[in-house]
Order: structure tokens, then sequence, then C-alpha cells
């Protein structure tokens, strides 16, 4: 994603195409804007990801915004980047669907009461409805709470939650204004007409409203963009690791005292037949600097421990919020 600044300033979602085969170029020369998203507001939107499905790319346009003229006097003022972010729990979230093939939006305007979030779980398309998974907050919060300072004061993270909404792809004609939208069977996520011709959309609550979570994975190579069952994340502060189960709506967790997991990443096992079927890794940092890091190995449908792979020291540097993985064949 980017943002365009100027008299009529937008979002754009922009395709970077690989490198050719056995040239060496760099693949942003020949990167392509391919949907284009205008502001709702005079100034931009804050964004950490957005969702995608065969047909659409999905961007939550949320009441965190950048406020250009402090960004503007950042400097003279001794302003920090954050100083120049304000929130509006006022204002609505607007969700946009962008079609992929005419990288035109869609007509209906969907919104939904003020969150804050950082990341998409999964988004899908059924029987004419767009499902959109995120993990949520109820205001900013958060951002203000992840300084050193305030930590380590020992505030409480705030609340992050599992919520999803779901959108009509299609209003029939003669709806009345105040109906539900949404037919989808045991859905809680409601989307009522509103006499403007907008949508106002509520969520459902996934999971316990108590949950403390983030940084979620999927399967990602099977179920990007698809339905699904399955999804991991962190919790607890990063001192717990969480496998949700969106069918029977049952959690799984890890934890060990006094350690904390980055972001768990599924890996699938060659030949798999489930979407569960394979391992989730996870860096492992010990709150006890006399104690050893580890790259933490679960087993994906048991979500019990198969192995750890133990450093000879405190790796501090090995941690992060988010996880990655890389491997070779020989």
């Amino acid at each position: 994603m980017g943002t365009k600044y100027g008299l009529y300033s937008s979002y754009n979602i922009i395709k970077v195409p690989p490198p050719d085969k056995g040239v060496q170029d760099n693949p942003l020369q020949k990167a392509s804007i391919v949907c284009t998203i205008p502001m709702s507001n005079k100034h931009p939107s804050y964004y950490h990801s957005f969702g995608m499905t065969d047909n659409y790319f999905i961007y939550v346009e949320q009441p965190l915004i950048l406020n250009i003229w402090k960004l503007v006097i950042m400097k003279i003022m001794g302003y920090t980047f954050a100083d120049c972010m304000e929130f509006h729990k006022d204002w609505p979230t607007r969700i946009h669907l962008c079609n992929r093939e005419t990288s035109q939006l869609t007509e209906i305007k969907y919104i939904a009461d003020a969150l804050f979030l950082f990341h998409h779980v999964n988004a899908y398309e059924d029987n004419g409805h767009m499902v959109i998974d995120i993990f949520a907050y109820e205001d900013d919060l958060i951002m203000k709470r992840m300084y050193m300072k305030v930590a380590q004061d020992g505030h409480d993270l705030p609340l992050s939650r599992p919520y999803r909404f779901v959108l009509p792809l299609y209003i029939p004609k003669n709806t009345k204004v105040g109906v539900n939208l949404v037919t989808l069977d045991n859905c809680q996520a409601t989307a009522m007409l509103r006499e403007d011709g907008s949508v106002y959309c509520h969520h459902e609550l996934l999971f316990d409203p108590n949950i403390i979570a983030e940084f979620p994975r999927i399967n990602y190579d099977d179920c990007n963009g698809k339905k699904y069952r399955y999804f991991y994340s962190s919790g607890r502060d990063l001192m717990q690791l969480l496998k949700y189960d969106l069918e029977k709506r049952t959690i799984k967790a890890w934890k060990e005292d006094d350690m904390f997991g980055s972001e768990p990443v599924f890996i699938a096992k060659p030949g798999a037949t489930k979407e569960d079927e394979g391992v989730v890794i996870s860096s492992v940092l010990s709150g006890d600097e006399k104690k050893s890091s580890f790259l933490l190995i679960l087993d994906g449908e048991s979500f019990e421990e198969i192995g750890r792979a133990v450093t000879p020291a405190h790796v501090q540097n090995s941690f992060g919020g988010h996880g990655l993985f890389d491997f070779t064949i020989n």
C-alpha cells in the first residue's frame, strides 16, 4: 500500500511483479497502481495491513489519522511522529472494497463504529457476502501503551478482540431501511441499510472478549482469501501462543513461565490433506537473562510441543513481534 498526498489524496494498492528469472533488476521499477481509494477526510488514515480475496481488495479506513498540519511543523514544534496522530472516536470506520479485475470500488458504502486495528486475520467471499476477520481495539490506546516508559510503569496493554464483519456484496431491490442484509447461517454479524444508502455493519465477536491477542497467522498458502477454520496468534502480552478453531469456537494455548513468543508461523506438511496439518514455529525469548532463547516447534493440530532448538545464550535480538521463516532444499 501507499499513500498519495495532494489536492486529490488517496490510498493506493500497488502491484510489484516478481523479478524476471536470470535478470538482476529492481522489481519496484515495474510497480503499478492497481487500485486507488480516495480519502474520506483531509488527513490520511493510519494503516498497517489490508485484506484480499480472489476478487477484491479490502481496505479499512479507520478514524486514527495523521494530522498533516502537525506533520508540517513537527520539527519546529519538537513533535514526534506519534504526536501528529489523532483518534476521532466520533468518526465512523469505513470499509472499502475494490474489484481486482476492474480496479473499481463497489458502489455500496460500508461503515462501522470507530475502531483501531493493526492486523487482518483473513477474508473470504461466501454466498454473496464478504467475510472479514480482524483483530480490533476500541481506540488507539495501544499506541500510547507501547512507549517504554509507560510499559516500565506496569500499565497493561488494552484488549484486542477478534472481530468478524460480514458485508453484503449486493443489495436486493426494494430492500427496506433497517433490514439486516446478512443471510449467512450461524452468523451474528449484521449489516443494516441506512436511509442515505450506506450499509452500517456491526461485528460479531468471535471469541472470549477478555482475550489479549495479536499477530494472527493462518495456513497462508492454502487459505489466504478463502474460507478457513483455524488461525494462530500470540496472546496475553506475548506470554502465550494460541490456536483458534472457528468451527468449534475453542482455543488451545501454549505457555511457559517467563517466556515470550513471537508471532506463530504455520508451515504446512508436504502433501498435507488437512488445514492444520503441519507445524507452528515461534522464536521464544526468556524474561530471565540467565535462561536461553529458543525456537519453539509445535504440532499444528494438537498444538503440543514437538521440540525446541535452544541457543547457547540469551539471544535478545532474535525476538521480534512478527515472525518469519525460510528454508533451503538441498
